[in-house]
């Protein structure tokens, strides 16, 4: 009976004790949140809920603290919320004795020690902010002036960028302002299209508890290229990029009355550096450059007259300025594919001496040792013809096709899409159709994608994952322009095409992991020739002023798509959810 009575006297003593922190609490006005386990009170309660609340500051993630300032070495109490963090001035009068720690300042200056490489200016109506020469587009200056304009958000301090939320991974356009960071979330409804980016939550993390993972991935180094001018009567062709070089031709502007073009040159830039070098330089020059690494291979014309077809095939070691002569007879070539010190390429030699045929060699840089992988005679019939290769350490990848009647005759008959398993050294077939027209477009991994044209506007992209035996139809428009002009490299495709209603060609691309195409280059005359290297997109920008080369972030273009959608008024339609199903 005693310890039953010290209980409930124990009980109601800490009734009394929980009613009077509650009465406390009450009378001191604070404002307390279960969410988190914190409470805001007085000046920076007061601040919290006259200038926007819970959608503009999120919810306090400490109490009040002690803290010196990042920017002015000043010794301020400070309390975190998920969006802001807050700074009290007791020297000010209010409603400036509270002040918003320039959270986004910092959080560019940690992320970009360089941002002009990786912004791009707003095509959706920019507004310039002279203070800091950066430009707000409609949409984030419409959220700008609804949460808080100038007093608490701030200036702009960059423009666009493409990056990744170490919260869940998406690539967002994000823009940065001195006090905050504007995410553009296009799948939302209005106005929740445009969230503030938890700074408070990076900033406390940061000083208070462990670092968040994954921190946020700005666009790599090699995105926004320093590609040098070219003069206005040369154009620049066919780039093609690896993690360490960037090269193209350099060739006159097109000559009129059908001549052709001669004084090309092919150039090099080093990425790390933006220092640029003469590969080949001669009158008739060079057609179609590759690189992998630091080795760039291209075939070249040997003579002065610039009307044959037929060439040699060279490469270069641009790292130890080693060149190879790879195939010194005067053939026609593809376009080679290089893997680490392989070289492969198609020739054929069946409008010169028609006993040769079609064939497809490999040569290794590190041996010299050229070796024919596969070869056909001549046909006057049924002549077979070798597709552009493509190679990676484990498989050569390409096409073969027979005309409908004739080697002459550019219509096609059978199409084959074949593999060589470089460990095993076996040859398969992995795809086959009639009336058809195959054209690979890029080999990553096990995966291959490749452009299906059965001749009746039934264009194609398609993928086929060598390892586990499956195709998948990834998009389908008789708009996709196959040659050249569409690429494939880690889990993205870009291709051109001709959005209906625009008149030229504008760059599409769409993730495989997520297969919906998206408008990524929407500009003034044809955008093709796209090739990529890690989050790199170059291309030929192609006007009436001559053909230039351009460059951007594959994650800025992503990100920022949906604005070009509603700029172009045309959505691809994607096809119903891919279902992959058994190679023949």
């Amino acid at each position: 009976m005693k310890k039953v009575r010290i209980l409930v006297a124990l009980t109601l003593i800490a009734t009394l004790l929980l009613a009077g922190s509650y009465q406390s609490q009450a009378a001191s006005g604070e404002r307390y949140f279960p969410e988190t386990g914190h409470a805001i009170k007085g000046a920076f309660q007061a601040y919290w809920e006259q200038h926007g609340g819970l959608e503009r500051f999120g919810y306090p993630l400490s109490d009040e603290l002690s803290e010196v300032s990042d920017l002015n070495g000043q010794t301020y109490t400070v309390q975190y919320f998920e969006r802001a963090e807050f700074e009290h001035h007791p020297e000010n009068a209010a409603p400036y004795d509270v002040l918003l720690t320039q959270l986004g300042t910092l959080r560019l200056k940690e992320l970009y020690p360089r941002p002009q490489r990786f912004e791009r200016m707003s095509n959706d109506s920019p507004t310039l902010f002279p203070q800091t020469g950066k430009h707000v587009g409609r949409l984030l200056l419409n959220a700008w002036q609804r949460l808080g304009g100038l007093a608490d958000i701030g200036y702009p301090i960059s423009e666009e960028i493409g990056e990744k939320s170490p919260l869940d991974g998406n690539i967002y356009l994000v823009q940065y302002f001195e006090r905050a960071e504007f995410e553009y979330h296009p799948d939302n409804q209005p106005p929740y299209d445009v969230l503030l980016t938890q700074l408070g939550r990076f900033a406390y993390t940061e000083k208070h508890g462990p670092k968040p993972t994954p921190t946020a991935t700005p666009d790599t180094g090699s995105a926004h290229l320093n590609i040098p001018a070219t003069a206005s009567d040369r154009d620049q062709r066919f780039p093609s990029i690896s993690d360490r070089y960037l090269v193209w031709q350099d060739v006159p502007a097109q000559f009129t009355n059908g001549a052709p073009i001669s004084d090309t040159r092919l150039l090099a830039m080093d990425l790390s550096s933006s220092s640029v070098q003469t590969v080949y330089d001669h009158y008739c020059g060079t057609y179609r450059p590759v690189v992998a690494g630091s080795v760039v291979a291209w075939a070249y014309d040997p003579a002065n007259d610039c009307y044959t077809f037929h060439a040699r095939l060279a490469a270069k070691d641009l790292a130890t300025g080693t060149t190879y002569d790879l195939a010194p007879e005067a053939q026609y070539y593809s376009e080679p594919a290089i893997a680490g010190h392989t070289v492969v390429w198609s020739g054929a030699n069946y409008s010169i001496d028609n006993s040769q045929g079609s064939w497809l060699s490999s040569f290794n840089l590190d041996t010299a040792q050229r070796t024919t992988i596969v070869s056909y005679p001549y046909s006057a019939t049924s002549q077979i013809m070798i597709g552009r290769p493509f190679i990676n350490d484990g498989y050569i990848v390409w096409t073969e096709a027979t005309p409908a009647s004739g080697p002459h005759n550019i219509e096609p008959g059978a199409a084959w899409l074949k593999e060589y398993n470089r460990s095993s050294g076996v040859i398969t077939t992995i795809q086959t159709a009639a009336n058809t027209l195959y054209t690979i477009v890029g080999l990553d991994g096990s995966r291959i994608v490749w452009i299906n044209d059965d001749w009746n506007r039934n264009v194609s992209l398609n993928l086929i994952d060598l390892a586990s035996g499956t195709t998948t139809t990834l998009y389908q428009d008789p708009n996709i322009h196959y040659w050249q002009n569409t690429t494939f490299s880690g889990d993205t495709v870009v291709w051109a095409m001709e959005a209906p209603g625009h008149g030229d060609d504008d760059l599409f691309g769409l993730k495989l992991t997520d297969p919906r195409p998206l408008p990524l280059v929407v500009m003034g005359g044809n955008q093709n020739q796209p090739t990529i290297a890690g989050d790199s997109l170059v291309w030929e920008d192609d006007t009436d002023a001559g053909s230039r080369l351009n460059s951007a972030s594959l994650n800025y273009l992503f990100a920022t798509a949906a604005q070009r959608q509603r700029e172009l008024q045309f959505t691809p339609t994607p096809l119903p959810t891919p279902v992959p199903t058994d190679t023949p």
